[in-house]
Parts: structure tokens; C-alpha cells; sequence
């Protein structure tokens, strides 16, 4: 008996040591990514270091990510900027990595921009890239919580040292520490040179013979409203003044929403109701320019530059007077 308790002691602590080495291993690399990360979402890492700093902070999907530029904004309103959009998610995540920011110790904005679309209170199975948020998952219930519904997030990833990284090692050491692109505070440099691709007409024109037969009609998630009056509720809460706005898309596909009115009264009903300004540049002179578009939803950078200097920085200028 003696030596069967033994033997299982021996086995306990051979898999504690283990265990130990792994989660060493694992907090090395997540601590490399976090203090060197590059690329096109490396707000995400930088976010966890808890040193940003910043009067206005931009949040949402892809179109907020693409449709600001941070440092022509800090420029003209003479005020700290950064953008935490991420592409491809819906308000769940949003408001995750919105928490995440406050939980690490980020300063507290002023004010906060979400950018609106009419798919972004609707559930979605697949999640795109990610590895983006892999390195952030360990012992977080909270991640867990948000993210384990997911294709790509299996639960050992959450409690087991370095099973994330083994799965999707190239793809994050890729992602995070050999891109090229380098952000400025969340969003791409201003660059006067670029050259913008315009929306491909042979795409463009398949889903207009699709979408013409089958309107897509978004249905909301509860949840996803429930969080999105959190938001409202903690921002009214905490003196932070909070704007929802809906940027530009091109007016050929807005048609492809059947209940695409709908949605935007349901914004509008609900900044109404929590004393929130809303502001919709959808139906502006810019969403009739296939040239500032790349595809129906989003600006090109040509557009986005348009959008950002034109657009939001004035209604900014007017918005940010009323509350100094």
C-alpha cells in the first residue's frame, strides 16, 4: 500500500512539474506577444499592457477599424486617439475587448465612438483569425465565456499551457511578430500616396443578382442587446459620453437588407432612450462614390480618409464642444 501511495505521489508531482514548465514556457511567449507585437491587429496585445492612453476611443467591427484614421483625428481635435475595432466579430466581442481595455488599466476615455452596422447584434458560429485572441485565453473565464461557442476556440485552450500556441503557433507568431503593417494607435497611417482599389464590378454585380431574389433579413440577438445597454449603462454611469455611428455604405447595397430601416430606427429609438447621440453619415454624398468604396460595406482608404476628414472630424468638433 505504502509503495502504491508513493508511486502516486511520484506521478502527481512528475505532472505538477510538468504542468509548471509548460505554463512557464506559455507565460514567455504570451509576454513576447504582448511587448512586441506588429501587425494589423496589435492593438489587441498592446491593449494588455495597460499603458494606453486615450481621450477617444473608436470601437466595433472591421468598419471601424478601417473607416478612422487615428492620427488625422489626434491632429485635428487635438486630443489622444486609438482605435479598437476588430474585423469580423459581432458586439459580443466588441464589448469583451471593451471590458478587457478597462479591466487591464487603460485610461478611461472621454468619450467613446461604436460604429454601428445593421449585422452587428446578430450571432454568427464562425470566428475569422482566431489566433487573434488565442494568446489572451489562458485561465480567463471571461474569454471563455464569450468566445468558447466559437470554431477554432476548444476548451483546453483555456486551462491546458501551450496547446493553443502548439495548434496555431506559425499562424500567431505570424500574425503578431513578423507582420509588416504598422498601426498608429489601432488604424492604418494617414498616407497621401496610396493607390485604392475600387469595388470589383464582376463581385459587385453577382451579389446583386443574388441578393435581388433573397434579401438578407438580421434578426437581433438578445443577448447581444442586453450588451449593448451594458455599455450604455456603464458609460452613462462612469461620465463617459458614448456616440453610436453609422459610417458610410455604399447606397446600391443597402438594399440587400430587407429590414435594414428597422435596424436604424432601433438605433435611433435606443440612443433616445439613454441620452445618447446618434449620428448616421450612411445616406451622405460619399456612399454614391463607387471609387471610395472596395466593397459594399466598407470604405477603401481613399474613402476612409474622405470619411475621416470630412465627415467625422467635423461632427467630432461640434460633439466634443457640448460636453467641455
Amino acid at each position: 500500500m505504502n509503495q502504491l501511495k508513493n508511486f502516486i505521489k511520484k506521478v502527481i508531482l512528475f505532472a505538477c512539474t510538468i504542468y509548471g514548465v509548460l505554463l512557464i514556457i506559455d507565460i514567455i511567449i504570451t509576454k513576447t506577444i504582448i511587448s512586441k507585437a506588429v501587425g494589423y491587429d496589435a492593438e489587441i496585445p498592446e491593449m494588455y499592457t495597460g499603458a494606453i492612453k486615450t481621450d477617444l476611443l473608436i470601437i466595433g467591427t472591421s468598419r471601424a477599424k478601417q473607416h478612422y484614421f487615428s492620427d488625422i483625428i489626434e491632429d485635428s481635435l487635438n486630443i489622444r486617439v486609438y482605435n479598437l475595432g476588430l474585423g469580423a466579430v459581432r458586439f459580443d466581442i466588441v464589448n469583451l475587448l471593451f471590458s478587457k481595455y478597462i479591466n487591464k488599466g487603460n485610461q478611461k476615455p472621454k468619450y467613446i465612438t461604436l460604429n454601428i452596422e445593421c449585422g452587428m447584434l446578430v450571432p454568427i458560429n464562425s470566428f475569422y483569425r482566431p489566433w487573434r485572441l488565442h494568446p489572451f485565453l489562458l485561465y480567463d473565464l471571461n474569454m471563455l465565456k464569450y468566445t468558447h461557442k466559437y470554431q477554432g476556440f476548444n476548451i483546453y485552450y483555456y486551462f491546458i499551457p501551450l496547446t493553443r500556441y502548439s495548434t496555431y503557433f506559425d499562424e500567431i507568431n505570424n500574425y503578431y511578430l513578423k507582420a509588416d503593417k504598422m498601426l498608429y494607435n489601432g488604424s492604418m497611417p494617414y498616407n497621401d500616396t496610396i493607390t485604392c482599389k475600387s469595388i470589383n464590378t464582376e463581385e459587385f454585380n453577382a451579389e446583386k443578382i443574388k441578393y435581388s431574389k433573397t434579401r438578407i433579413e438580421y434578426i437581433f440577438d438578445t443577448v447581444m442587446v442586453n450588451s449593448l445597454q451594458n455599455l450604455a449603462d456603464y458609460c452613462n454611469k462612469n461620465g463617459i459620453h458614448l456616440n453610436l455611428v453609422y459610417s458610410p455604405e455604399y447606397h446600391y447595397g443597402q438594399s440587400f437588407v430587407s429590414n435594414r430601416d428597422s435596424i436604424v430606427t432601433f438605433y435611433k429609438q435606443f440612443c433616445d432612450k439613454n441620452g445618447i447621440e446618434f449620428k448616421d453619415f450612411s445616406q451622405e454624398d460619399i456612399c454614391y462614390d463607387s471609387s471610395l468604396f472596395y466593397n459594399v460595406l466598407h470604405l477603401n482608404q481613399c474613402g476612409a480618409q474622405l470619411f475621416t476628414q470630412k465627415y467625422y472630424i467635423p461632427y467630432m468638433k461640434e460633439y466634443i464642444k457640448k460636453y467641455n
